[in-house]
């Protein structure tokens, strides 16, 4: 294919791929408040009986409430599952993901449990239909990464996610690419790992501190899963195209472990009139312990100027 051609033919993928169908509730004053959830690491309620009634209770959760709290999409940073090569654990997942709200997108990334821990390989996680036939996502590599474009309170959103393994420039240039083709919107990147429980940078994420970050001045917030417990740290970057300084939120969520909160969520609640987004956590599970309830509401974290 010839350069003006291929060109040609990024360009209209790039402006075609990650748009919403439009909302089908009531109109919405503009800038009204909205949410996005956000769930990690559900592979041990996917894999052992006797948390399988947390899982149900996200579900739940998440269709008495779509309305209520205004949610607009459901991100998955990965470990869906504990072994995708277990077929009642792919039969599982498929439920999970089906029972979600309908009518609201839900996009996932591979964790590395996602991919086989000793396997690394990303063929059970392309035939879920979840990411096979997800209509609302902009594919890279039928399923590596995502991305989509969704707007809510007036504001423009896009959200560009990378599966865990990804460290390789092909996978770099299309994040690089989908933020970079909307610089009007508010750019989110989810990734499996990127921080650990004290804030430090793990391996896949001094690839993206090297390689993506840099080259995405609309890079606002970094969301992950792996390490256990919940961390946020800012990074300072300067910007390769400008030379100008800005910053980065990351942030990480995965409640896991015996007093840690099994099945709980995070919920993004942005205020654009206040441009401010919210993020806390809800713990639906009924036989939660006050420890575990204390513990998720205790992450909480408020971001300022978010929209700026």
């Amino acid at each position: 294919m010839n350069r003006p051609i291929r060109t040609l033919l990024t360009a209209f993928l790039l402006s075609a791929a990650v748009f919403l169908p439009p909302s089908t509730r009531a109109e919405q004053p503009p800038e009204a408040p909205f949410s996005v959830a956000w769930l990690s690491d559900t592979q041990a309620m996917i894999a052992y009986d006797d948390l399988r009634h947390r899982l149900n209770a996200q579900s739940d959760w998440l269709n008495e409430h779509a309305e209520s709290e205004n949610i607009r999409l459901i991100l998955h940073t990965g470990d869906v599952t504990d072994n995708p090569w277990v077929p009642a654990q792919v039969r599982l997942a498929e439920e999970f993901f089906a029972a979600l709200p309908k009518g609201i997108p839900a996009l996932a990334v591979a964790g590395n449990h996602d991919l086989g821990v000793k396997k690394k390989r990303y063929e059970k996680w392309t035939e879920f239909s979840f990411v096979r036939d997800n209509p609302h996502a902009r594919r890279y590599r039928d399923g590596e990464g995502v991305s989509t474009l969704p707007e809510a309170g007036g504001r423009k959103l896009l959200f560009v996610g990378l599966g865990f393994g990804n460290r390789n420039d092909e996978a770099y240039v299309w994040a690089r690419e989908m933020f970079n083709a909307h610089p009007d919107a508010t750019g989110v990147f989810f990734s499996h790992a990127y921080i650990d429980t004290l804030g430090d940078t793990l391996q896949e994420g001094r690839y993206f501190d090297k390689f993506l970050l840099p080259y995405c001045p609309n890079l606002r917030l970094v969301l992950c899963g792996h390490s256990r417990d919940t961390a946020h740290t800012v990074r300072r970057f300067t910007d390769e195209a400008t030379g100008s300084e800005r910053t980065v939120d990351i942030v990480m969520s995965n409640f896991q472990g015996n007093t840690a909160g099994y099945g709980a969520l995070r919920l993004l609640r942005f205020a654009p009139a206040e441009n401010r987004l919210v993020i806390d956590g809800v713990l639906p599970a009924p036989d939660a312990t006050e420890r575990e309830r204390d513990k998720v509401r205790r992450a909480a974290i408020s971001l300022e100027g978010f929209f700026s």
